[in-house]
């Protein structure tokens, strides 16, 4: 693009193309700008990312608390509640190492956000939550939770829709779903 016809005088047609050009320069800069300060990617840590990793296969896994059917077939999302006890999941789940990982999952009620509870064969009533080395858990959770910085603990917390079995029909639940892991 020319700007200027001469040295000496610019022609005023030059002057309104160069005027658009840098009018347009500056809104296409400003444009780019709000582009990529929205598509800035979430911030995670390798402690978050190793704490989702094992939230997923403790989830999506045939040997925790999911339903299988006769077949073999896995549901994810349908709770089993005769293997949701924190014997079955500390028996299936095994780690060389039993500081590596603790999780907590509660079941939820779906209207009211209460925690479930249920009465045993004694009609003591219960706490539908089951744990993955719960005394290592109880440890870490207050760490986890204060969110103080410097932490030695990190994990996530997020709640799913589940379903669970009773009396033959699927009744809907939330899963709040814990997972700490250590950082150092």
């Amino acid at each position: 693009m020319q700007l200027f016809l001469s040295r000496k005088a610019a022609s005023p047609v030059a002057v309104l193309q160069a005027i658009f050009f840098f009018i347009f320069l500056s809104i296409l800069l400003v444009t780019g700008i709000m582009l990529i300060s929205l598509l800035k990617l979430p911030t995670y840590t390798m402690h978050e990312f190793h704490a989702e990793v094992i939230a997923h296969r403790l989830l999506y896994s045939d040997n925790t608390f999911n339903y299988v059917d006769a077949l073999g077939r896995v549901y994810p999302g349908i709770v089993d509640l005769s293997r949701f006890n924190s014997s079955s999941l500390d028996d299936e789940v095994q780690y060389t190492y039993d500081r590596f990982v603790a999780a907590r999952f509660t079941l939820l009620d779906a209207e009211s956000w209460k925690i479930m509870t249920w009465r045993d064969e004694r009609g003591v009533s219960r706490i539908r939550s089951t744990y993955l080395n719960e005394y290592v858990f109880d440890k870490w959770f207050p760490l986890f939770s204060a969110g103080v910085k410097g932490k030695t603990v990190d994990g996530v917390q997020y709640y799913l829709p589940v379903q669970y079995w009773k009396r033959g029909d699927l009744e809907p639940a939330i899963l709040e779903v814990t997972v700490l892991v250590p950082t150092t």
